[in-house]
């Protein structure tokens, strides 16, 4: 990121740097001390205390650090210290025993003095103090020792005294005893002697001299606190910097001219700065408010620019300022005004402010202009202009006041500009428009410019009602308020029209400064008027056939075969003033490339007939591609090849290759997933197992793989083997990266979702299944060249059945509803709420049966909660020769990018119940082709199974219109589509 676009990025989240910044400081000053602190771990001193010679016996480490963990040591060493503070004392030291001889105290201090100084304050206290406390303990010792010995002795003189009266037999017998008291006597006076000696030296000591060393000590602790907050202050503004890129990164709402171009696919004919909020207050407009404020240039340029590509009545109108009353009536009874509609997505786009500017800067130029406000939900126009509310629009649209237009007329203070307010709504406001065309034949003789404000065209159908009227529109939005999804609804609600559309305004427009020497890009006359002189012949590099996008079609197809001569206008300039899309290759701003769209169903086959020489041009685009006309050597790579949808389709697309340009191989991760591998190898298409699961040794035979083959192109399939060959691309730039997502972005587990993202970039081409998917990716890299490419079943070769042999197949009765569902036993394809609905099914149908034909982990789960008449047909190979013996297809996926097997039961001219997710209402029509359920709804699956199970009429229209919308189900054309993208990649 350039230092502009980051200044740009922090600027719109300042709110957020500051509240980091503010959090971090009131963190600081809530955890650091108050005042110049000191730096008590700056040094740490060690000092060592053993038991004296000879009293190793008596003096345990253990005893010593009992008494030396007490406060009295403490206590006694503050006083020596002249510290008052004990408590801050005991926090810079701790003592142990390190060994059953060895006691440590361990300080710390900010100088080296200071730390010694306590360590020696503590080891004298110890050794003071537990002196003190050996000699009180002996003492004590002592007295009752003695009593003890006073006690002996009066015994042992009893004793004697018995022993000289007796006669030589008693005394003999009394000579043990005799012995015994004078040992015991003895004993205790060697006690009491030993106390006594114990007393009165120290029984233990230092040992050693105190050991010293500087830590270092820390920002955080620095004695300064002002530095410690300063630093707090750092760290909370570099986490604001790190959220607001993240933010940053993830927000894909339209902000620069490059996104909404791409997003609208629509010229940006007018940038005009942030207004700041003193501006936004005024009621008047800034035009004639603040005539050299720079957004008011900007307004004047986009009058400028939609006077030069607008229709030929509103450009005629040039020097009309200086005509009298009359001719001025009798050149709008000739020549009736043009009518503008400034419209936009959503509320907040600057639609209103729009319409006030542009009507002064059209006024300034001697143009009389009408400003209709047709915004009956929130009108606003009123204050620009400072004017009161009053009869207007809706009185005139209601049939009230529509004999005298004139009286409704309110002139305005800026010069040559009229308005005719919203007015007093009654009724509803979308049933007000439609007499909008009596009103606008009458506006049009009033005025030479009439600007109509209306509702947003997302949120309201007035303004869809409005355009039709229409002989330009202009298209408003606010920076950082649309989302891509959004513009390019919009862009397809117009395009259906057939309105031209002058080009979008961009409010608060961030102009980056990544790219120098622009120059102005005009989509030529609207209508398809011829420019004003020959354009210079220059030679263009040839480009792919489908270089306009093509938007969704209708259900049966035949639109998206009238889309490209629909859109033609004469002169070649497209119709609607839409600009053709850009030269493929060409980047945008921020490394953008224009999301791309084939053909509804992947019908490519018929777009590249339409477009005249198109396979021409693509087969000069693949010749750039490779090295002296050989065949591009082309890997595709994925987890497994199972059979499940994804890798079905790989199989289905290798058998329409063209192999005369492509030289295909297939890599897979998953050794135990190889039931396609035959298939692939009957193909002739070579296949490697990496032989390993994810976070084993695959991704260094994957290295090796890619630096031996030298691939001009890899082909990823899943997100996880897609990382790795994004990570290990050998060669630089040379092989070129297409990956194909299967699946929203949402149903990824965290740790793949943020090495996906991390790693997007380095693909040059995404190809969707689905607009579904395509949106999940656009939200999350809208930067992505992206490409939807709707596949198909390739069903040419597939053994076909009878009903009544397909039912044999399975061993299912002849008369009995069948309902059948195909997928991997897992929890997205949550057949655990098909379970419960077809259980709720049997209770009205008890001949019912379901058949569900895959397997996987949950197996045994599910089989122990099916009941009666459901089977369990296990992993085949046949399914399209089993589908004839089925009356409804059903999937109750939670996630789905778009599966194949719906599209096989279509073709087959099943009736379909499925949920509403992923790519799967883009393909089937609610009430049509079968009915959409919302996912997890057991209650509305069964309602939607037992309405087709109760009407065979219901099942056999619903399958014919399934056969009828199958026909644009082309495999063959979603390879050459596919290929389409390799031959862009490699020519780029």
């Amino acid at each position: 990121m350039e230092p502009a676009n980051l200044f740009t990025v922090l600027r719109r989240y300042w709110r957020l740097l500051a509240a980091c910044t503010a959090a971090a400081l009131v963190v600081g000053l809530l955890l650091t001390p108050a005042g110049n602190a000191v730096d008590n771990g700056k040094w740490q001193c060690k000092v060592a205390i053993t038991p004296v010679a000879g009293a190793a016996d008596t003096v345990r480490a253990d005893q010593v650090l009992s008494y030396a963990q007490g406060s009295a040591v403490t206590t006694a060493a503050a006083q020596k210290l002249h510290v008052t503070d004990v408590a801050g004392l005991t926090a810079r030291r701790t003592v142990a025993a390190e060994s059953t001889q060895m006691l440590l105290f361990t300080t710390t201090g900010p100088t080296q003095a200071s730390c010694a100084e306590l360590a020696q304050a503590l080891a004298e206290a110890t050794i003071t103090g537990y002196a003190q406390e050996s000699k009180k303990s002996a003492d004590e010792s002592i007295k009752r020792l003695r009593t003890q010995a006073d006690a002996q002795q009066s015994q042992l003189d009893d004793l004697q005294k018995a022993f000289s009266r007796s006669n030589a037999n008693d005394q003999a017998k009394m000579q043990p005893q005799l012995t015994t008291a004078t040992a015991a006597l003895t004993k205790t006076l060697g006690a009491i002697a030993d106390l006594q000696n114990y007393s009165q030296t120290d029984a233990i000591q230092q040992w050693g001299s105190i050991d010293a060393k500087e830590l270092g000590g820390s920002l955080l602790s620095s004695p300064s606190r002002g530095v410690r907050l300063a630093l707090a202050v750092v760290l909370g503004l570099a986490l604001g910097v790190v959220a607001a890129l993240m933010l940053s990164r993830m927000d894909t709402r339209l902000r620069t001219r490059d996104g909404t171009e791409e997003a609208f696919n629509l010229p940006v004919i007018g940038e005009i700065p942030r207004l700041s909020r003193r501006l936004r207050r005024l009621r008047e407009p800034l035009v004639t408010a603040r005539p050299e404020d720079p957004a008011t240039e900007a307004f004047r340029s986009l009058r400028s620019t939609l006077l030069l590509t607008g229709p030929d009545s509103l450009s005629a109108q040039f020097g009309q300022g200086g005509l009298d009353p009359d001719d001025r009536r009798v050149r709008r009874a000739v020549e009736p005004a043009p009518v503008v509609l400034v419209m936009s997505g959503r509320s907040g786009d600057g639609r209103t402010t729009t319409v006030a500017n542009l009507a002064a800067a059209l006024g300034e130029t001697g143009r009389q202009v009408l400003v209709l406000d047709c915004d009956f939900r929130q009108p606003e126009l009123t204050s620009h202009f400072g004017m009161d509310e009053g009869p207007g629009m809706a009185e005139l649209l209601s049939g009230e006041q529509l004999t005298d237009l004139v009286d409704l007329i309110r002139p305005t203070r800026v010069p040559n500009v009229a308005m005719i307010t919203g007015g007093h709504t009654t009724a509803y406001p979308a049933a007000l428009v439609l007499r909008a065309e009596e009103v606008l034949a009458l506006a049009r003789r009033h005025a030479d410019v009439v600007l109509i404000d209306s509702s947003p065209l997302l949120n309201a159908n007035d303004a869809y009602d409005l355009v039709q009227h229409a002989d330009a529109v202009l298209v408003t939005l606010m920076a950082g308020n649309v989302r891509p999804e959004e513009a390019d609804r919009v862009s397809e609600l117009l395009a259906r029209t057939g309105v031209p559309v002058a080009g979008v305004a961009l409010l608060g427009a961030e102009v980056a400064t990544g790219r120098r020497n622009r120059s102005l890009r005009l989509p030529g006359r609207l209508g398809g008027r011829q420019p004003l002189g020959p354009a210079p012949e220059r030679t263009e590099l040839p480009r792919p056939a489908a270089a306009e996008p093509v938007r969704r079609s209708s259900p049966s197809g035949a639109a998206a075969a009238r889309a490209p001569a629909a859109r033609a206008a004469p002169g070649g300039a497209p119709a609607g003033g839409r600009r053709p899309a850009r030269r493929a290759g060409v980047r945008g701003r921020r490394g953008r490339r224009p999301v791309r769209r084939d053909d509804e169903l992947g019908a490519a086959s018929g777009g590249a007939a339409a477009g005249g020489a198109g396979g021409d041009h693509h087969a000069a685009a693949a010749g750039r591609g490779q090295v002296s006309g050989s065949r591009a050597r082309v890997l595709w790579l994925a987890k497994g090849l199972g059979r499940g949808g994804a890798e079905q389709l790989l199989l289905n697309c290798v058998r329409h290759a063209d192999r005369s340009r492509y030289d295909i191989e297939v890599a897979y991760v998953l050794p135990h997933k190889d039931a396609l591998v035959p298939d692939l190898a009957a193909a002739g298409v070579p296949v490697h197992c990496l032989g390993g699961a994810p976070g084993r040794r695959w991704p260094l035979r994957l290295r090796a793989l890619l630096a031996e083959r030298r691939y001009d192109l890899v082909h990823t399939h899943m997100p996880v083997p897609a990382v790795a060959a994004r990570l290990l691309r050998p060669g630089g730039r040379r092989t070129r990266l297409v990956h194909t997502e299967h699946n929203l972005w949402e149903r990824y587990r965290l740790p793949t979702r943020w090495a996906n993202a991390l790693t997007y970039r380095r693909n040059d081409a995404v190809i969707a299944v689905s607009h579904a998917v395509a949106a999940g990716v656009g939200r999350r890299r809208a930067g992505e060249w992206l490409t939807v490419v709707h596949h198909g079943p390739d069903l040419g070769g597939a053994r076909r059945l009878a009903r009544r042999a397909a039912r044999a197949e399975l061993g299912l009765p002849p008369d009995a509803l069948v309902v059948g569902t195909v997928g991997n036993l897992t929890a997205k394809k949550d057949q655990a709420t098909l379970l419960a609905a077809f259980a709720l099914l049997r209770e009205r149908q008890p001949d019912a049966r379901l058949v569900l034909v895959g397997s996987g982990p949950l197996e045994a789960e599910l089989k122990a909660r099916a009941g009666g008449g459901v089977l369990f047909a296990g992993m085949r190979a046949d399914v399209p020769a089993l589908l004839p013996g089925w009356d409804v297809f059903c999937l109750s996926s939670r996630q789905e990018g778009l599966p194949v097997a719906l599209m096989e039961a279509m073709t087959t001219g099943l009736p379909s119940v499925v949920t509403a997710v992923g790519g799967m209402p883009e393909v089937l029509d609610d009430g049509v082709q079968g009915r959409l359920v919302p996912p997890g709804d057991p209650a509305a699956l069964a309602a939607a199974l037992g309405a087709l199970a109760a009407d065979p009429g219901l099942r056999e229209r619903m399958g014919a219109a399934a056969r009828e919308r199958s026909e644009s189900f082309d495999v063959a054309g979603a390879q050459r589509a596919i290929e389409r993208v390799y031959a862009r990649v490699l020519a780029n």
